[in-house]
This record gives C-alpha cells, sequence and structure tokens, in this order.
C-alpha cells in the first residue's frame, strides 16, 4: 500500500508522543516544527487505522540505524519520505519495505554526487543521457535510497554499492551480499504526478498488486 498527500499547514501534536514533542519543541523554526508535527499526525492517523487503534496509543520505535517500526506490530512494516509539502508512507505485512520521493527540480552539485554515488556504468550511462537527465538521475537516487532504507541501514550503507540498471525502468543489478540475492528484492516506480519521482522497494519473491491512495486531511 502506498499512500501520498500534501501537507496542508496543521499543526496540532495532540496524537504524538512525548518524545515527539519534546522533538517539535526543539526545532526552532516554526515552518520546519508545524511540518514535522502534521507529517508524525498523519503518519500516526494512517499506521492507526490499519491496526484498529487510537494514533496516539502506537509506540514508534526505532532501530539502531533510526529506521521506525512499531513495537507493538513489528508484523507491520512501514516506511515514510517527504520532499517539500509532498509525502509518501509504503506499508506492507511481513516483509521489509522502503519508499523514497524527490521533485524533479535542478540540484546543485547533481555532478558530483553522481561521481560519488554512482557505479562507473551508471555514471557512463548518464552521462549519455541527451534529455531528461534530471529525471533519471532521481530515479537512480529514489532507487538506491529506497533499497538502503528498506534494509533498514540509509545511506551509511553507502549508495555506490547499490547499483542499477534501466529495462526500461530501474531495476537492481548489484547489491551487498549480506542482504541475500537480487531475486527477493523488486523496486517498484509508480505514478503519482508528472515532477514527482517516487520509487519503493519491497522484499519479496512475487510481484505484488500495489494500491496508491491520495490522502485527504481528516480521512485515513
Amino acid at each position: 500500500m502506498l499512500w501520498h498527500g500534501c501537507l496542508q499547514g496543521l499543526a496540532d501534536d495532540g496524537v504524538l508522543s512525548e518524545t515527539e514533542k519534546y522533538r517539535a519543541a526543539s526545532i526552532k523554526r516554526p515552518e520546519v516544527r508545524h511540518k514535522f508535527v502534521e507529517m508524525r499526525t498523519r503518519v500516526r492517523q494512517l499506521l492507526a487505522g490499519y491496526i484498529g487503534c487510537a494514533p496516539d496509543e502506537l509506540v514508534i520505535a526505532y532501530t539502531e540505524y533510526g529506521k521506525p517500526w512499531l513495537a507493538d506490530f513489528p508484523e507491520l512494516s512501514f516506511n515514510l519520505s517527504h520532499c517539500g509539502p509532498h509525502w509518501v508512507l509504503a506499508l506492507t505485512a511481513h516483509r521489509r519495505i522502503g519508499v523514497d520521493l524527490e521533485l524533479i527540480r535542478p540540484r546543485k552539485g547533481m555532478e558530483g554526487l553522481v561521481r560519488r554515488c554512482f557505479s562507473i556504468a551508471e555514471q557512463a550511462a548518464w552521462n549519455s543521457l541527451i534529455h531528461d537527465k534530471e529525471r533519471h538521475f532521481y530515479q537512480y537516487w529514489t532507487a538506491k535510497e529506497a533499497f538502503v532504507k528498506a534494509v533498514g541501514r540509509g545511506i551509511a550503507l553507502g549508495l555506490e554499492n547499490v547499483q542499477l540498471s534501466f529495462s526500461p525502468e530501474p531495476c537492481l543489478r548489484h547489491i551487498p551480499s549480506e542482504f541475500g540475492s537480487l531475486k527477493h528484492w523488486l523496486l517498484i516506480s509508480p505514478k503519482i504526478a508528472d515532477n514527482q519521482v517516487v520509487t519503493l522497494c519491497l522484499q519479496t519473491s512475487s510481484v505484488p498488486t500495489l494500491q496508491v491512495s491520495a490522502y485527504n486531511v481528516g480521512v485515513a
């Protein structure tokens, strides 16, 4: 399941945990603080809808690498990504999952990121492009991010250690051996909006049916 939405500037911390409230209070810039509170509220509302409890009853814990998980419902895996006001939340049961969202826009230092985070083959493929270089950059980037988030390691794993090919959608070509065979991992790139690139990485041996839903304020 993939939920997507856009923040509305609403900042009611009534359902947040005390730890989340403390963290929100430590954020000095009001617009950043409001974004944090609203995003955490949306996540709690959506997860609570699947579990059948009140949003403020959820116990969200974190792994040593900072990946959130539900302490009382570990069978439900979820992952969040946001860029600007836009966000996506991916959910599944009994599998690891990661998701990344980026807006297609000029990015300072893009060529430097390609040199540091892309393999030699990926660099050659990207540098050979004449059109849509920004979109392809974000396709590579979100796919790599989605995998490292799915395995719970984040960018500390090294994006250059996750290598891709396109046929025509991104697919995994090489991953660190500790995460098993490539056939047990799947990349999915759902179309959300023309100016957004979203990639989801799922630990699975079959191709699932992905349901994509827009989130409306007040409705989970």
